[in-house]
């Protein structure tokens, strides 16, 4: 199962809230915030062991967007 969580941010800190990607990010976020919860793909560890799921691993995987980070 794969799932996005839409929430651009920088992994070193220098992508600014101006930065396009984050702005993009934050005006999404901000227009389906009542109506779906996009957070959930942050719990779909725990909602598939709630299920009765026994074998289940989660992890989070970076999707770069743009350039690589320097330094």
């Amino acid at each position: 199962m794969v799932e996005i969580y839409h929430n651009v941010q920088s992994d070193n800190g220098t992508m600014t809230d101006q930065h396009a990607l984050r702005e993009m990010s934050t005006k999404f976020l901000s227009s389906v915030e009542n109506t779906k919860d996009l957070r959930a793909p942050l719990a779909l560890e725990s909602f598939m062991r709630g299920a009765g799921m026994v074998d289940v691993a989660g992890r989070m995987i970076p999707l770069p967007l743009n350039g690589w980070s320097i330094g």
